[in-house]
């Protein structure tokens, strides 16, 4: 026993000297490359024979000091590999750079760079080999498969870290040869940052990149995005507040020099272009103001302003081809300036909202109600807009011939019936307000004339509802309503019949139309990514939602008709394009994450929403658009099913019918569906919310 032991640690002492010796001889190489490059007096002087040649050694050295002893020498060579064997070329290129490189500059450089690419795809590669890693779900090129039976259990930690670090460097690579030739795509940098990003999202650093490769798009929206996201991870980067700052100190200054509008209540004539700049500008301000507690006055006018400034640029926001997105699919598209407003745009917005509110919760700053109502504001339009989308869809569905006319005729009889039935039971009516998420119960599907005309005219019945007037928003004093005489009746049918028309043939054609294409026309309303994130947020702070139910409806209002439209049979048979067992999913939603979820992973105040889901699951099964869409119905509805355990919401679910019902006070009845917040300066009605033991009031106001 003692010759094995005496053998094991002769062997550990050899393995120690060696790597000593390769440590000495890889920084006397690194040494050399220095003085060389200080000598450099042009770019080509970086790139003689010989000199890449010992570079090309000196790579090789840091790789055996790497792996010689990966606990006390790994991280060292991995600085020494990426410092002076790649990085420090690249940065003194760039101060030698006169004016523009030449072609043969650019061939040197970009040859140096795709050597870097290929050198750490091979030491990604080795690593997997080496300590049995598990990479298929974390990287999406080719590495060797070769297992290593003898892995040391303690140098685990260190190889996934250094996985990490080295998806990173590959993703810097790419961004310097984006940089020598500005022409060629970001998609390559953007794809290891994001692999980066998966692989460990406690990791702040790949955001920072992304942040500096992000700092030309839609007006350093993109940057700020990236920047909050580093600084909320639990392993952020130093230089990521300073970079924070400077931004949003060039935002000031952009803004500054914009042309000031005369009412902040009119919206100027302004290119679309401008328009959205203008919005950007704004909205990042006031980010500034709350994420550093700036104290800034006339805040409250800026909240105003920029409202009113996404609510013109919602109007014009593009529901084809890109709607469809993954909130990191557009992070590869070059365009360096916004035109319209996108759906990626949308869900940065929202992300920067909820991260700039963590931030005030955390240091309990008094701001903390402002952001929180202002987010609220973003939610209500995301939320109304949606409904307008699916509603207009609906209207420009063709239906068959066939169906136009049954319907038409359908549409005569009834009116019949309701006015046989209004000369009768006057007194009796109950008024309801139909709204345009209404959908009619199965049970009047099909439903014979004659029978309809018999069941209305039985005097058993205290009221009249047809299949047109079924009703999702209730008044909670009925007593008023049954007290409207017949003339009030007739004057507000009048008023109000052709919206009411409007809204019931949406109602109609929804349950006519084909399941799969009001699947699709749910699909395309991407923003629904940005609407769920909220619900995700709001599910966890149910003050706000109490709130919300105790002093104002209009937003549960919306939220009700919304849900009512997107509650589509995704049971049924006739779906086709998907693969998945809907009744498993209905079981075991809060396990399956979206792709919002995957992108916004480890991030604090999204947490609670995010703990019980699988991480994997997408990679052991998969999921298309149609079914992600599918999926995301069903968390939609198992969102209106939590805003019915909140008895201050008044939102309750006919199983009948199958519709969620808002209960509405005689005040909110006369309101716009369509609430806002819209000045949280002059109103006079709030809500007193809490949020992390501070009491704090939210303006809302509905116009």
């Amino acid at each position: 026993m003692k010759k094995v032991k005496n053998s094991t640690d002769i062997h550990q002492k050899q393995g120690q000297e060696l790597s000593k010796k390769l440590y000495r001889s890889t920084t006397e190489h690194a040494k050399r490359l220095d003085d060389a490059r200080s000598c450099a007096r042009t770019i080509g002087d970086l790139f003689t024979p010989s000199l890449q040649i010992k570079r090309r050694k000196f790579c090789e050295y840091c790789e055996q000091l790497i792996f010689s002893d990966p606990m006390l020498y790994g991280k060292k060579g991995e600085e020494l590999l990426w410092r002076k064997g790649y990085y420090d070329v690249v940065s003194t290129a760039k101060k030698l750079k006169k004016r523009e490189y030449s072609q043969e500059e650019i061939c040197n450089l970009q040859t140096h760079i795709n050597a870097g690419i290929g050198f750490y795809h091979h030491l990604i590669s080795r690593l997997q080999c080496e300590f049995n890693l598990d990479l298929t779900h974390v990287i999406d090129f080719s590495v060797e498969s070769q297992a290593n039976s003898d892995v040391r259990s303690d140098c685990l930690d260190w190889a996934t870290s250094s996985v990490h670090q080295c998806l990173i460097y590959l993703g810097d690579l790419s961004r310097y040869r984006l940089e020598v030739n500005p022409k060629s795509e970001p998609i390559l940098a953007f794809r290891y940052y994001l692999q980066a990003i998966s692989f460990k999202s406690d990791h702040g650093m790949p955001h920072n990149q992304m942040g500096t490769l992000a700092m030309n798009r839609n007006k350093f929206l993109d940057a700020v995005y990236h920047y909050m996201r580093c600084l909320a991870c639990t392993v952020s980067f130093e230089g990521t507040i300073n970079n924070l700052h400077s931004l949003f100190d060039k935002n000031s200054k952009y803004l500054e020099q914009l042309p000031l509008e005369p009412n902040p209540d009119c919206i100027s004539q302004t290119d679309k272009n401008d328009q959205l700049k203008r919005f950007i500008a704004r909205f990042l301000l006031l980010i500034d103001i709350w994420y550093f507690n700036k104290k800034v006055t006339k805040v409250y006018s800026l909240c105003h302003q920029t409202y009113k400034d996404l609510e013109e640029c919602l109007s014009l926001l593009k529901t084809t081809n890109e709607s469809c997105e993954s909130p990191t699919e557009s992070e590869t598209d070059s365009v360096t300036s916004p035109e319209l407003l996108s759906n990626d745009m949308i869900f940065k917005i929202v992300v920067i909202c909820l991260l700039c509110i963590s931030k005030l919760q955390k240091t309990g700053h008094n701001q903390v109600s402002t952001a929180v109502a202002f987010t609220l504001a973003i939610y209500s339009q995301l939320v109304q807009n949606v409904t307008n989308h699916i509603h207009e869809s609906v209207l420009n569905y063709p239906l068959p011939e066939v169906e136009v006319k049954m319907e038409q005729t359908n549409g005569i009889v009834t009116d019949l019936l309701k006015k046989n039935h209004r000369k009768r039971n006057t007194s009796k009516l109950r008024r309801r307000k139909a709204l345009p998420v209404e959908i009619e119960s199965d049970a009047s599907e099909g439903e014979d004339p004659a029978e309809a005309e018999s069941a209305a005219s039985s005097d058993d019945d205290d009221s009249f509802v047809s299949d047109d007037e079924n009703i999702l928003a209730e008044s909670s004093d009925e007593e008023s309503d049954v007290k409207k005489s017949d003339d009030s009746v007739k004057e507000e049918n009048k008023e109000n019949g052709t919206e009411n028309e409007d809204k019931v043939d949406v109602i109609k054609k929804i349950k006519r139309m084909d399941v799969n294409d009001m699947l699709e026309i749910i699909t395309e309303e991407g923003s629904l990514q940005a609407v769920k994130v909220i619900n995700d947020w709001l599910m966890q702070d149910t003050e706000i939602i109490k709130s919300c139910g105790t002093n104002t409806r209009s937003l549960l209002r919306q939220i009700t008709n919304m849900l009512n439209l997107i509650n589509i049979n995704i049971k049924s048979s006739k779906i086709s394009g998907i693969k998945l067992n809907v009744a498993s999913v209905i079981k075991n939603e809060e396990k399956i994450p979206l792709s919002e979820d995957i992108v916004l992973k480890g991030v604090e105040i999204l947490a609670k929403a995010h703990n019980d889901l699988d991480w994997n699951y997408l990679h052991k099964h998969g999921m298309n658009t149609k079914e992600e869409s599918v999926t995301r119905i069903i968390k939609f509805m198992s969102f209106g099913k939590f805003l019915t355990s909140i008895e201050e919401t008044g939102i309750t679910f006919d199983e009948d019918k199958n519709v969620f019902v808002c209960k509405c006070e005689d005040n909110e009845e006369e309101k716009p569906t369509n609430a806002i917040v819209e000045d949280l300066v002059s109103i006079s009605k709030c809500m007193s919310i809490r949020v992390v033991g501070i009491y704090f009031t939210i303006t809302f106001h509905a116009r």
